[in-house]
């Protein structure tokens, strides 16, 4: 699933008046400790790569789902780190990352 090239100018239009972007997975799959690695890297490295291409800019936001915090799971964190994020976004709290 890549970003089409008319949902890309919807996303840099968007940019262009002010809306924030961050990643929240490719698929909405939830991230658990026991998820094969090649999910957990189509889930956060993927999605980054994807939305940094149809948007033209780059995305230093992660969002677990459900609200999940860094440290619940640390091969994802892992993950999140590696890809270039620098803020990660939950229910209760964002967190610098680098």
């Amino acid at each position: 699933m890549s970003v089409s090239p008319c949902h890309g100018a919807s996303l840099r239009d968007a940019k262009a008046r002010g809306h924030f972007f961050s990643c929240h997975s490719r698929n909405h799959t939830a991230l658990h400790p026991d998820t094969p690695e090649d999910i957990l890297y189509d889930e956060i490295v993927v999605s980054k790569q994807e939305i940094e291409d149809g948007l033209g800019a780059s995305v230093d936001t992660f969002c677990y789902l459900y609200g999940a915090e860094y440290g619940l799971n640390p091969r994802a964190d892992e993950l999140v780190m590696q890809a270039g994020y620098r803020y990660l976004f939950s229910n209760f709290r964002l967190q610098k990352l680098q």
